[in-house]
């Protein structure tokens, strides 16, 4: 705890605005309105701000990143290099923010059920949910992040057929809608794929604009 308060003390914390978060409640649908849970800026979130800005100053790391990504852009999609090397990683939802979130759904059930994570990357966004779930599962493309996935103790499923396999208590789609080529199917298959009670935990990027990794199609209505 005391190398955690050191490590945030020598960290530039920087502004975060408020109006970053606020919401015009009033242009919400009524049902919408009542279910809206207000988050705000928490320590985590800030840590995550200042440890991105410092490490965009660390100029030979930049510069390894630069040189490798020129080199096995050529083999790789760019998920898979910044699976390599140890980058790439999302930061959606702090660990305070998703317990604030999801705690009308398991307000009695913490600790039991099981998460998917969708398109999970290397697992860092859903590993914050983690302690609200008893079982981890997710899929991946990117042989790389696959790799990440199961060292942090993801149960890998079918990118295909993950959906068929079993229900879920919580699935997350974070920030992939705008990245797959049939977003309209993956929330079909979402729907199917919740159990009773369940919830799916949605992050997307406004204004849309899609773009599919190895597609030269960028827009999809499947």
């Amino acid at each position: 705890m005391a190398n955690h308060m050191g490590r945030l003390q020598n960290l530039y914390i920087p502004e975060v605005k408020k109006n970053w978060y606020r919401v015009d409640k009033s242009r919400l649908d009524p049902d919408l309105k009542s279910k809206f849970v207000q988050l705000n800026a928490d320590e985590e979130t800030k840590e995550f701000l200042s440890s991105s800005i410092e490490k965009s100053t660390w100029v030979w790391t930049q510069l390894w990143y630069l040189l490798a990504k020129a080199v096995l852009k050529h083999f790789w999609s760019v998920t898979d290099i910044n699976g390599w090397l140890g980058r790439g990683s999302m930061f959606v939802l702090s660990e305070e923010q998703a317990r604030t979130l999801l705690r009308p759904a398991r307000s009695t059930n913490e600790g039991t059920g099981a998460i998917v994570d969708i398109g999970a990357g290397d697992g860092e966004v859903s590993r914050r949910l983690a302690g609200l779930y008893a079982d981890r599962y997710a899929t991946e493309i990117s042989a790389s992040m696959r790799k990440a996935l199961g060292s942090k103790g993801y149960s890998l499923l079918d990118t295909d057929d993950w959906w068929r396999e079993k229900q879920f208590d919580c699935v997350c789609m974070m920030n992939l809608l705008d990245r797959c080529s049939k977003p309209k199917t993956m929330l079909k298959q979402a729907k199917t794929a919740i159990a009773p009670g369940g919830v799916l935990l949605l992050a997307l990027v406004l204004p849309y604009k899609p773009y599919v990794e190895g597609n030269n199609i960028h827009n999809s209505n499947c």
